[in-house]
C-alpha cells in the first residue's frame, strides 16, 4: 500500500440500499419553508438520500412521503412517511437523518404512481 494515498474510511454504520422511488416533501415549522418532489436514491434505517436539483438548508425539519413499491395485500398503495432533518445538502441531492417513520395507506388510485396527500399535522 502506498503511504502517500489517503485511506478511505466508511463512516456509515448502517448499510444503504439503492432505490428509485418518488418522494414528496415539505418543511415542518420554522422560517425556512420548502416543498418539492424528488427521487430517493438510497436509504438506510438511519437516513435517506434524495435526488433534488435545488439546495435545501441543513437543519431543516422535513416530512417526506415516499411512494412504496409494495402494495398492502397486493392491491392497496402504501406510503412511507418519514420525519427527519436535513443533515447534508449538495447541488443535486440532500440527505435526511430519520427521526421517526411509519407506513400509511395511500388509498386506491387509478394512476400507477400514487400522489402524496398532505394531511396537516396528523401523524400515525
Amino acid at each position: 500500500m502506498d503511504s502517500d494515498q489517503p485511506v478511505l474510511v466508511e463512516r456509515r454504520v448502517r448499510h444503504r440500499f439503492p432505490f428509485e422511488l418518488t418522494v414528496r416533501f415539505r418543511s415542518l415549522g420554522g422560517v425556512y419553508r420548502v416543498a418539492g418532489t424528488g427521487r430517493v436514491t438510497n436509504m438506510s434505517s438511519a437516513g435517506i438520500l434524495v435526488a433534488y436539483p435545488h439546495e435545501i438548508e441543513t437543519d431543516t425539519p422535513l416530512e417526506l412521503g415516499i411512494d412504496w413499491p409494495t402494495r398492502l395485500d397486493g392491491r392497496i398503495p402504501l406510503q412511507l412517511i418519514v420525519i427527519g432533518t436535513v443533515v447534508r445538502c449538495g447541488l443535486f441531492n440532500f440527505a435526511v437523518g430519520i427521526e421517526r417513520h411509519y407506513f400509511r395507506t395511500a388509498g386506491k388510485r387509478s394512476s400507477p404512481a400514487p400522489q402524496f396527500v398532505w394531511q396537516g399535522s396528523q401523524r400515525g
